[in-house]
């Protein structure tokens, strides 16, 4: 072959051939958007590629009614002419994980009624000079997800009407902020969850409009100097999750209309005394998860306006956290200083918060708290004191507190409650008091552990009780103490070389439970008594709980359940009765809980499940038998358990199966008879009197 026959040959195969395709157009009238059109099968490898637009429009609709237009199931490298010499209209487009790789200047025109852009999950990597020339009346620009590194100085020329503009989740480890000089009218600004290290230059004179920049979750450490000089409309800022290090006194003095600022998550161990001098008009303030070892007394001074304030997990202990530190937040609704190193509270420190309804004090190290703590907090709603050292719970501490809706104890090391401990608390839904010690009487053995005790009339005056949770607290074994003079004498012999005073802990178990504990708690929906080793409960000691919705029992003793005792819970929905060593249910135990939807039984010694057990639990969604002794099963349960749709008998002895019913529909036991015939069998070979029918095809 000749030289000039190789050169055409090679010529032509190195051009790329343009190919028509059809794609399809699914229009809707959607209130929200107006008429669009779903574009889908549009497939374009190559820049000329060509597509025909097909489908047909609804009565009284055309080409020009189209307003919106969204790309689906297509693979769209290029943006092909046809979308804008078909649709003339469009004020709203979107081109989402169609695998677009170019939007250079003039792939984008005809578009001059053009307001919301979206590109999300593609494959951009630039966006290049005058990018966006024929879409001046974009107001909108969202770019999301894409493996973006370069921006154009003059990607945005023209964009003078420009409101939003976003650029998160994309690969930037830079960018020239003076790219946004032409946005005059820029209202709101998102470059968050980007690779940006350092801003190079502060933000441009047309930035007089932002209301709105975010740039969290980025690699900053830190602010250039009068970064924010032309920014004095800001009201919010967001800049958590990044690394940043310290706050001067100057970077945020431009920033006098700033109403949220954000910098949790950052490094942030030094804030100056002055640095938020100028930001009156801020009502919510993020410095959570930082290493801030010090507040100066005077840093939140200028800042009457704040309602929330969270200085969660940080390194704050009781000398670097000035008890006048919150002196003039009159305003302030949120109070957060969980997950810190405080040891005490000064009693003075929260006496200026008169309008605050939350204080957070978790995680921290608080062994006791002044009686005068909260006495000007009385519109308190919201109490958290868990994961704390505290012993004693003084009713005092808490008589000022009248609307206290929730409080939370749990995880400390309370000893003793006073009988009238939350007797001012008349307002209170839900009380957490988990893994406590809970002592108050002395047991006659050297460097023991308290006995767990809660007096009796611990809970008056919660006649608004939601939810108690007490796991893990009140236990004892056959240690009954019914009146304040009863003795005790423990028995029992130690081990080889052990004395009394060895013992260093003390487990009680086989507790008992007065029948009148709950009295007065009638508004109670949740109660959590799971791991208290309970050997027994009163059949009355649920007689006040007829609006209770949740019951945990788990975790306990309990080998058999009075059938009086679930009488009274006429609105219980859900009921965990697992890891006890229950051995039968007696017919009638649930007679009166027909709303009952959930019932754990896992992890029990039953052995046969007699179906008019189950007659009354005509709601009942899930049962779980799971890990039990089960023989023998009365087929007639399930013609009662019309809603059931999950099932579990796995671990058992004559059946081993778990069954979940597709959402919304019941199981058709009919085809697991085969599974089940053994358990079906042996129960009329117990009950011979009985019959059974064949199938349960009689369900509802």
């Amino acid at each position: 072959m000749g030289k000039f026959h190789l050169k055409v040959f090679l010529l032509f195969i190195s051009i790329t051939i343009p190919t028509t395709s059809a794609a399809r157009c699914e229009y809707e009238d959607l209130s929200f958007s107006g008429y669009t059109c779903t574009l889908k099968e549009a497939n374009v490898e190559n820049e000329d590629d060509v597509i025909v637009i097909e489908g047909d429009h609804l009565p009284g609709s055309n080409d020009n009614s189209v307003v919106g237009l969204s790309v689906r199931n297509s693979t769209m490298r290029f943006i092909p002419a046809e979308i804008f010499l078909k649709f003339t209209n469009l004020n709203y487009l979107e081109f989402a994980n169609v695998g677009l790789t170019d939007i250079r200047s003039g792939k984008l025109f005809n578009c001059s009624q053009l307001e919301e852009l979206f590109i999300v999950g593609n494959d951009l990597r630039a966006l290049p000079r005058s990018t966006f020339e024929a879409c001046l009346g974009l107001k909108y620009i969202y770019i999301v997800s894409e493996p973006i590194t370069f921006i154009d100085d003059e990607a945005f020329v023209g964009l003078e009407n420009l409101v939003e503009l976003t650029l998160s989740n994309n690969e930037l480890t830079q960018f020239r902020f003076q790219a946004l000089t032409p946005l005059k009218n820029l209202e709101i600004l998102k470059i968050l969850s980007n690779k940006l290290s350092n801003l190079n230059a502060v933000l441009p004179e047309s930035m007089a409009n932002l209301e709105v920049l975010d740039l969290s979750f980025n690699e900053l450490t830190a602010f250039p100097t009068n970064f924010f000089q032309n920014a004095r409309s800001l009201q919010q800022l967001i800049i958590n999750g990044n690394h940043i290090t310290s706050i001067d006194n100057t970077i945020f003095q431009p920033l006098v209309n700033l109403q949220i600022l954000v910098l949790h998550n950052n490094s942030i161990s030094e804030i100056g005394a002055d640095a938020f001098a100028s930001l009156n008009n801020v009502y919510e303030l993020h410095l959570h998860f930082n290493n801030i070892q010090l507040i100066h007394v005077e840093l939140f001074s200028t800042m009457p306006n704040l309602r929330y304030l969270n200085l969660d997990n940080n390194f704050l202990d009781s000398t670097s956290l000035p008890s006048q530190a919150f002196a003039s937040l009159s305003q302030l609704g949120t109070l957060s200083l969980s997950g810190n190193q405080l040891t005490t509270i000064d009693p003075k420190m929260f006496k200026p918060l008169t309008e605050v309804t939350r204080i957070f004090l978790r995680s921290n190290q608080i062994t006791s708290l002044a009686i005068e703590t909260f006495e000007n907090n009385n519109k308190l709603n919201d109490l958290g004191l868990s994961s704390n050292y505290l012993t004693i719970v003084d009713s005092e501490l808490f008589r000022p507190l009248t609307k206290l809706q929730i409080l939370s104890l749990s995880e400390n090391q309370i000893e003793a409650i006073d009988e009238e401990a939350f007797k001012y608390l008349e307002n209170l839904r839900i009380l957490y008091f988990t893994d406590n010690t809970c002592a108050s009487i002395p047991l006659p053995i050297s460097n023991s552990e308290p006995i767990t005790f809660i007096d009796d009339e611990a809970f008056v005056g919660l006649q608004n009780l939601e939810e108690l949770n007490l796991r893990y607290t009140c236990t004892l074994k056959e240690a009954n103490v019914e009146n304040e003079d009863d003795v005790i004498v423990i028995e029992g012999d130690h081990l080889p070389g052990s004395n009394d005073n060895s013992v260093v802990g003390l487990s009680v178990r086989n507790s008992t439970m007065r029948s009148d504990l709950f009295s007065g708690l009638e508004k109670l929906r949740d109660l959590s008594l799971f791991f208290n080793s309970l050997s027994s409960i009163p059949s009355q000691a649920f007689a006040s709980l007829s609006q209770l919705n949740i019951i945990d029992l788990s975790g306990n003793q309990l080998t058999t359940l009075d059938p009086e005792l679930f009488r009274p819970l006429t609105e219980v929905k859900q009921m965990y009765l697992g890891d006890n060593q229950i051995t039968s249910l007696e017919i009638g135990i649930f007679e009166n809980n027909k709303n009952l939807i959930e019932i754990n039984l896992n992890s029990n010694n039953l052995t046969i499940l007699d179906g008019e057990v189950f007659r009354p639990l005509t709601q009942l969604q899930t049962l779980n038998l799971y890990m039990n002794q089960i023989i023998a099963i009365d087929q007639e349960m399930f013609s009662f358990l019309i809603y059931l749709r999950s099932f579990n008998l796995n671990e058992n002895s004559c059946a081993s199966l778990a069954i979940v019913g597709s959402i919304g529909s019941t199981i058709d036991f009919d085809a697991y008879y085969d599974d089940l015939k053994e358990c079906y069998e042996k129960y009329l070979e117990l009950n011979p009197t009985t019959t059974q029918p064949s199938t349960t095809t009689n369900r509802l």
